[in-house]
């Protein structure tokens, strides 16, 4: 029953966290979609036009494969995409050709391809972004974690270009740190598959430094709940976690992120509070017997007991044994009955006296 109980609360718990990433995923995707289809950028897409160009009015960028000969107002793209991102809280909006090599940056800085920007490892984020808006992995500037979110600019087919959005996800983290006050060692996991291992992407409660820097190793017996939501499964049940400690988990997968999600708490923590629940229950228990015993003295006291003087009189006055005076104790029925009862005797008695100065001719 208890154990019913915390696993509706991580289930819960887990729905609220799952929802606020899907919001998060659902406004990124919106913004990316914004982007792809600026104005600015519809003359990326379409056929060569023989026109000539001022330069006073354009920038011709003829080595890059993201408009060939064509021509994009760069100083009105980027005015643009800085409204955008202050807009929408973004830390950078970058666009690059298809191979990745950046053609406007917001924030210049880490280099002039995206791979450098967001330190991929390799070309997974180009060629996901030519085909569909795609997450990249987590990776860290300073003390923030961000990830980007790419798509091709205009139509798919006929797309030169790539936009990609650089965005914080801090304030994500901070709310996967909040437990609702479900328990002391619940937390939240968030993790992503790579290769043979799945790495934490979140600081955790008993590892702050777990973010990128953690990871257990896949088909090990450490970290099982989470090793099931990387590899895209959900459920619930028992498991053993990063601490080689066990708890109770609820798993499920991201498939936008690739991300795998655990809520857990100890099982060490679930026993305390049965022991508790069973503590309280003993308590409990004591006090309504202490409390029968004391009821059924007092109606012993105020019932019982006179009734049962009021029937040993009866019982001596079957023998022929008449009491001097059937005592009342309390003014309730059975005290009534007690006066009643004395009458009979007191009559008896009189009787018996009566014949008795008969017998001797008084």
């Amino acid at each position: 029953m208890l154990q019913e109980k915390y696993l509706q609360n991580l289930r819960a718990l887990a729905d609220v966290k799952k929802g606020k990433i899907q919001a998060f995923i659902n406004s990124a995707k919106t913004d990316i979609d914004l982007i792809s289809n600026l104005e600015v950028f519809q003359s990326v897409n379409e056929e060569k036009e023989d026109t000539a160009i001022e330069a006073s009015d354009s920038i011709v960028m003829e080595s890059s494969n993201f408009i060939e000969d064509e021509t994009v107002d760069l100083a009105k793209a980027e005015n643009t995409l800085n409204t955008i991102k202050n807009s929408i809280g973004a830390e950078k909006i970058i666009i690059s050709d298809k191979n990745g090599e950046i053609i406007i940056n917001t924030d210049p800085g880490e280099g002039s391809n995206i791979r450098q920007e967001i330190k991929a490892t390799d070309d997974s984020i180009t060629d996901g972004a030519q085909n569909g808006k795609v997450f990249s992995q987590v990776f860290k500037s300073g003390e923030d974690f961000l990830i980007s979110i790419g798509a091709p600019i205009g139509d798919i087919k006929t797309s030169n270009a790539l936009c990609f959005i650089i965005l914080n996800i801090n304030s994500i983290y901070e709310d996967l740190a909040q437990d609702m006050g479900l328990g002391e060692t619940v937390e939240v996991i968030i993790a992503q598959k790579h290769q043979n291992i799945a790495i934490f992407l979140n600081p955790l409660k008993f590892d702050e430094s777990a973010a990128l820097n953690r990871a257990v190793t896949m088909e090990s017996k450490e970290g099982i709940a989470i090793q099931q939501a990387v590899e895209g499964n959900e459920g619930m049940g028992y498991s053993v976690d990063y601490r080689n400690i066990e708890t109770l988990s609820i798993w499920s997968f991201i498939p936008e992120m690739n991300w795998g999600i655990e809520v857990k708490v100890d099982q060490s923590e679930i026993n305390q509070q049965a022991s508790i629940v069973v503590k309280k229950f003993a308590l409990w228990g004591g006090l309504i017997l202490v409390f029968a015993i004391m009821i059924s003295l007092l109606f012993s006291q105020y019932f019982i007991n006179p009734l049962l003087s009021l029937k040993d009189s009866l019982v001596s006055v079957a023998k022929g044994v008449l009491p001097d005076k059937i005592d009342k104790k309390y003014n309730d029925e059975v005290g009534q009955m007690a006066d009643t009862t004395d009458d009979l005797v007191q009559a008896l008695k009189r009787t018996a006296t009566f014949a008795e100065k008969i017998g001797k001719g008084d």
